[in-house]
């Protein structure tokens, strides 16, 4: 997120003599996929293998990845595991939007 608001200060939307910084968010995963285990059923038993190697090897110095990746504001996917999840879990069970 921090790219899209330094992004937005650099194309002049953002007015820095009116607003100042009073708190940065700590770094989390963010845009997780989830694949259904029953894909392979249906695609194959290396579909799972074969989508999470075409987001990871997604590069930005490619003009067509960058494009996709623009569209998620990012600079390059990276593999993920359910225990960084952790914090936003008990987060949201804290709010008791996760029961």
């Amino acid at each position: 997120m921090a790219d899209m608001t330094n992004a937005r200060v650099a194309g002049n939307e953002v007015d820095t003599s009116k607003v100042i910084v009073i708190w940065t968010t700590p770094p989390y995963y963010d845009y997780h996929w989830v694949v259904r285990p029953d894909v392979t059923q249906r695609f194959g038993a290396d579909f799972i293998e074969r989508v999470k190697q075409a987001f990871l090897t997604l590069d930005a110095t490619n003009p067509d990845h960058k494009e996709i990746l623009d569209l998620f504001g990012a600079q390059k996917f990276i593999e993920t595991r359910n225990e960084n999840y952790a914090d936003i879990e008990a987060i949201g069970r804290e709010l008791g939007k996760i029961k």
